[in-house]
């Protein structure tokens, strides 16, 4: 996770954790104030800065996420937010007009440093249950029969065309299909989307699943290349209509740990990197799509469970973002970013009062405070709040 960039400032911003929201005809605007001192030499910068990237510091950022209970029932998307006004950015937030659109997460872990957070507008599409072939068809064309209840063939494999968990119409919720030429038009104009619109493919070929017709003998890794052609479909659509879009295929964070829910556990999630590698290699050379190649740290708690088993807490949630901002800031899309450290290092380092700026960002157990500046542990969540429906 290392990064080349130096620093060529003497001294740090601290940007404070007022946030003004504003909304103007139908429109959400966040800005960060960049009140109080200056961080002077000698201590070293939260950030890295570039000349050459799309967005300018100061700049305005436009993005959005989509997915599936992931973007709902966890805060990465607004921890995001928060982090991009942190850098300097401003903010940009359209309401989306899309059915199903949120601008809050709902049934969420309270994590420490909620507060800053928690009162932006977000919006994103998450669509429980959904896998990404969900995002990828104009219509039912091919489906037999064509009412959306049927199957298409995709490379050879009969695959539902009924989206939602156990691709049943009860859980369908109240969009049948959602086009990609629609996500294309409302997203025109954004520098990036990420996506998790794949974690639930990998779950198709669980036993007693009826999304994979007669395909019994389909394997977890079989998946792969069905997540590739629908992102190169949903790819295809969006360069087409605004060729600089960045689409941010988010890496699959893996299973829980049988020993123990809250955790992963690198014995068990050999079959995660290796489908992290097929989905990341596949859309490869396409000039709209970066890959948020990431690790969660094995042995940590960094899962909820019960409550909303399988999905990241506050600690993955933190770890994905700072994973996606690198991301970003190396493909040169932004021009300031985070110092990072090495994964092998600070992924999972504990240690948090002892570790520099760049480790504790690295780091799933620690975050710094944005009022102190100091690095301190960060919990997995105090419990869930229910936010908005």
């Amino acid at each position: 996770r290392g990064l080349t960039s130096t620093v060529d400032m003497i001294f740090q911003y601290r940007l404070s954790a007022s946030v003004a929201v504003l909304s103007l005809r139908g429109f959400v605007l966040a800005s960060a104030s960049q009140g109080g001192f200056l961080q002077q030499s000698g201590t070293a910068s939260r950030f890295v800065e570039q000349t050459d990237a799309v967005v300018p510091i100061g700049g305005q950022v436009k993005f959005s996420a989509i997915g599936s209970s992931n973007v709902i029932h966890e805060s990465w998307v607004d921890q995001l937010h928060r982090e991009l006004l942190d850098l300097g950015y401003e903010v940009y937030l359209p309401e989306l007009p899309l059915a199903s659109a949120k601008s809050q997460p709902w049934l969420n872990r309270v994590c420490d440093d909620e507060e800053r957070y928690s009162s932006l507008e977000t919006p994103r599409l998450g669509l429980s249950g959904w896998r990404s072939w969900g995002f990828a068809y104009e219509s039912f064309e091919g489906c037999v029969p064509e009412d959306g209840q049927g199957y298409r063939s995709i490379l050879g494999r009969n695959i539902s065309c009924m989206n939602g968990y156990s691709c049943t119409k009860i859980y369908r919720g109240r969009n049948p299909l959602i086009k990609p030429s629609e996500l294309a038009t409302t997203f025109k104009g954004y520098q990036f989307l990420a996506l998790l619109h794949w974690i639930n493919d990998v779950v198709a070929v669980a036993k007693g699943e009826p999304c994979l017709g007669n395909d019994e003998d389909m394997q977890i890794l079989d998946t792969a290349v069905l997540t590739v052609d629908a992102t190169k479909k949903l790819a295809a659509t969006f360069y087409q209509e605004d060729p600089t879009v960045m689409l941010l295929v988010m890496a699959h964070y893996g299973p829980a740990s049988s020993e123990d829910r809250t955790w992963i556990d690198d014995s068990e999630n050999a079959w995660g990197k290796e489908l992290n590698r097929r989905v990341r290699e596949g859309p490869e050379g396409l000039p709209n799509v970066l890959f948020v190649d990431y690790v969660l740290p094995p042995k940590v708690d960094i899962f909820n469970h019960p409550t909303m088993t399988g999905h990241p807490n506050c600690r993955g949630d933190k770890f994905m973002v700072y994973s996606i901002l690198e991301t970003l800031y190396n493909a040169k899309v932004l021009s300031r970013g985070f110092a990072m450290g090495s994964a092998e290092a600070c992924s999972a380092a504990s240690n948090c009062e002892d570790l520099d700026l760049a480790c504790c960002h690295s780091s799933a157990l620690c975050f710094v405070n944005a009022t102190s500046g100091a690095c301190l542990p960060y919990s997995a969540g105090a419990g869930f709040t229910l936010g908005k429906m």
